[in-house]
């Protein structure tokens, strides 16, 4: 698969100087989020907020002095919560989510006590702990957690950095690689009750899934490419001699690596959808979806390459403002607006 750039016959370089918190181009495992959102290179995020508008993106990133911090209200942060518990719980890793007793009050003797033993850890309530097993049982049951290589299996939490040849800084983390494939989890909720089908097509256009898949495929491209290039160079963290060995295996291929998303109902009802993303279908038809992916990778990326030679790192990226009328073509995606003869 080719690198994305934008659509000129001479591309210009970006300049991204490495900031104190980035990382050299290479293979990280099992980084903390803290520390990955932390670079300023661009990840499949990035690319997505692009597309809201270059503000979004700016003050999201780690470039913006004052960073947006999205404030939650109570479930989502407790959604959130519940996915870093999920995801920590498939990997086998102990993570700073620790389970709150059941029935127990942190304005107690006895809750005052267990919180100042676990000092700067984040807490999980007992029932939302249950929540996950349960989806991790619905996995087991389904033959789901078997497919993906079960509880810790694969090469998981890998995160990679790379400079394209245009120059810009990119990023990719990875929760899997196992047997030749890329798997991601993404927990869904269910509020509405929607069909199974529909709630996922949903959760992947909200999200833009299918365009953060094109940036993983294109990151795990570049990976494979690094590491048959550098051999044990290329990575830049210690691991099992056995992560090591199927990193090397994975990059004997020129094959587009397959990326599964694996979607999983984290309201109560575990159900499980898992769909790999590809660019044809079985007649060698190009999919829709896979082309609208591509359409937009390319506008984002020549956003930040236009907003990244005009205003750089340091001034925020604010969009020229035209006062122009109202059209109705400014109102093709709310057709209910309209009125009908």
């Amino acid at each position: 698969m080719n690198d994305h750039v934008a659509q000129t016959a001479e591309p210009k370089k970006i300049h991204m100087p490495l900031g104190p918190k980035d990382h050299a181009d290479g293979i990280y495992f099992r980084m903390s989020d803290a520390d990955y959102h932390g670079d300023t290179a661009l990840g499949a995020s990035g690319i997505c907020d692009l597309l809201i508008s270059p503000l979004a993106f700016y003050k999201k990133s780690a470039m913006a002095r004052n960073r947006l911090v999205e404030e939650q209200d109570e479930k989502e942060t407790a959604a959130t919560i519940r996915g870093t518990y999920f995801h920590n719980a498939l990997a086998n890793i102990r993570g700073d989510v620790v389970v709150k007793p059941a029935g127990m009050s942190f304005a107690t003797k006895e809750g005052k006590a267990f919180k100042a033993d676990h000092e700067g850890a984040t807490f999980i309530k007992a029932e939302h702990a249950t929540m996950c097993q349960d989806m991790i049982d619905a996995m087991r049951e389904t033959g789901v957690l078997e497919r993906i290589g079960g509880i810790g299996g694969g090469v998981h939490e890998v995160a990679f950095f790379w400079t394209d040849k245009i120059g810009r800084r990119r990023k990719m983390k990875i929760d899997r690689l196992f047997g030749g494939e890329a798997f991601d989890w993404k927990t869904m909720a269910n509020p509405m009750s929607k069909d199974l089908e529909t709630l996922v097509s949903h959760v992947v256009a909200q999200h833009r899934y299918h365009i953060k898949a094109l940036h993983y495929q294109i990151g795990l491209q570049a990976m494979k490419k690094m590491i048959s290039t550098k051999g044990a160079a290329a990575f830049m963290t210690e691991t099992a001699e056995a992560d090591l060995q199927a990193m090397l295996a994975l990059s004997q291929s020129d094959d587009v690596v397959p990326f599964w998303y694996v979607f999983i109902e984290n309201s109560g009802i575990p159900n499980i959808v898992a769909r790999k993303f590809v660019s044809h279908d079985a007649s060698s038809q190009l999919n829709a979806y896979f082309r609208g992916a591509d359409q937009g990778y390319r506008r984002a990326l020549g956003t930040f390459d236009a907003y990244m030679t005009s205003h750089g790192p340091d001034k925020p990226w604010f969009s020229e403002v035209t006062f122009n009328e109202f059209t109705d073509d400014d109102f093709a995606s709310a057709r209910w607006i309209l009125a009908e003869d």
